[in-house]
């Protein structure tokens, strides 16, 4: 998470912290580094079923992705939370 959004979501981040997320603090950002998932399953339906599969969808190619690239599974995983 970015700095900012770390001293605006303090209530998110220390429930975060109590489940064991370990939180690193972003402050330079290399886009062909990082791969980025963005939406919110929120609102009547069907837009939260749609918005849950179409992340699952993207999760599911961001994995084959990462194996293709590295050619091994990832080991860290970020939030970034709006």
């Amino acid at each position: 998470m970015g700095q900012v959004d770390i001293e605006k979501e303090h209530p998110y981040v220390t429930k975060m912290k109590i489940l064991g997320c370990k939180l690193v603090s972003v402050t330079k950002v290399f886009p062909k580094d990082y791969f980025y998932v963005i939406g919110s399953v929120v609102g009547p339906h069907p837009f939260s079923k749609m918005v849950r599969d179409f992340q699952s969808i993207i999760g599911h190619e961001v994995r084959e992705l990462f194996q293709q690239k590295f050619k091994k599974f990832s080991n860290h995983h970020c939030l970034c939370r709006r």
